[in-house]
């Protein structure tokens, strides 16, 4: 008896881990509780959220709360979660994605023909003229154009 029990309690030990790592890796909460069941799968996805530092957590926590009412419940009563949730929010986003002129988060990456990226409320005024005659990094003088930074406009977007 006591060996069946040990042998379930280690194998829920390894489906929660295995959840959390696909969790980290971006699966939808959906596809895991396809897989592991609904339980499970909130159960684990709420000891990532409050274990870790990475910026998958806030959207996984986004994501837990908005699932079903007696998920949203479950969630919000536990005061460990929330505070680790909030938590996540209020993080600054990595530094590649902050403005390295007006240092605050960017919505909108450009890269200037010096090579720099800036946002574009930054490089233009709101009629799409230039802001800035010479890079403010190099002295180098500008040309009048600036070109989205797709890639970090993706991952701000996956921040926010």
């Amino acid at each position: 008896f006591f060996s069946s029990m040990l042998h379930a309690q280690r194998q829920a030990s390894g489906d929660t881990a295995d959840i959390v790592a696909l969790l980290k890796l971006g699966v939808p909460l959906e596809r895991l509780e396809a897989l592991y069941g609904c339980q499970e799968v909130r159960a684990a996805a709420r000891r990532y959220v409050k274990s870790g530092k990475d910026r998958q957590r806030s959207t996984v926590g986004q994501v837990l709360i908005t699932r079903s009412v007696s998920s949203k419940r479950e969630a919000l009563e536990d005061e460990q979660f929330v505070t680790a949730l909030l938590a996540s929010l209020e993080e600054d986003p990595d530094d590649s994605l902050m403005d390295p002129l007006m240092l605050t988060p960017m919505t909108d990456p450009v890269v200037l023909s010096s090579g720099y990226v800036v946002d574009r409320t930054t490089a233009l005024h709101p009629g799409g003229q230039l802001r800035l005659r010479q890079c403010p990094f190099t002295r180098v003088p500008l040309e009048p154009k600036v070109y989205p930074v797709v890639f970090l406009a993706l991952q701000i977007k996956e921040w926010r």
